[in-house]
């Protein structure tokens, strides 16, 4: 699914997204793009641009920032497979990829930013519905663009979300 934000073009894939071309996150047969980042660990790292935690990088006008997933039970910090998310800004909009596994313990750095476009995945292996129409209240993001393996995830999070912002079906 193409879809066209501004002078922002994003191309939604299985797993990911394609920015302009410019910056793929966890687009994995896809070589259009100059740049390529993860949300988790990849074992082939060549064109990858790697990014630690909090760490920052800029490509040709398009800037990126991680942020590390501390997954929450209750208020402590559980451990797991290191994942990231990444504040991508280009042509004067910010795209959040949301890569953590549910809603993390901490968004410090992200509250107080202006979020056009929040992309996140949803299903068994990821946030459930629930979990992500939370993240969009505490976001509060202009466009909300949930990657899904089952239709139904998919529904449900619009009927949840859709009274804080809009959210568009990539099934």
């Amino acid at each position: 699914m193409k879809l066209r934000y501004g002078d922002i073009v994003l191309t939604i894939e299985e797993e990911g997204v394609n920015i302009n071309s410019e910056i793929c996150i966890d687009v994995f047969k896809s070589t259009e793009c100059k740049q390529h980042i993860y949300t988790r660990q990849m074992e082939n790292k060549s064109q990858v641009m790697q990014l630690s935690p909090e760490e920052r990088a800029e490509t040709r006008g398009t800037r990126v920032r991680a942020f590390p997933c501390k997954p929450c039970i209750g208020n402590d910090e559980t451990g797991g497979e290191a994942t990231q998310s990444y504040l991508v800004k280009s042509h004067g909009f910010s795209i959040y990829f949301h890569g953590c596994r549910h809603m993390p313990c901490n968004l410090e750095g992200l509250q107080d930013e202006k979020i056009d476009i929040l992309i996140l995945k949803i299903g068994s292996e990821d946030m459930s519905p629930e979990e992500a129409s939370e993240l969009v209240k505490t976001l509060k993001p202009a466009l909300a663009i949930p990657l899904c393996h089952v239709p139904e995830d998919g529904y449900k999070f619009r009927d949840l979300a859709s009274p804080y912002t809009q959210v568009v079906l990539s099934i």
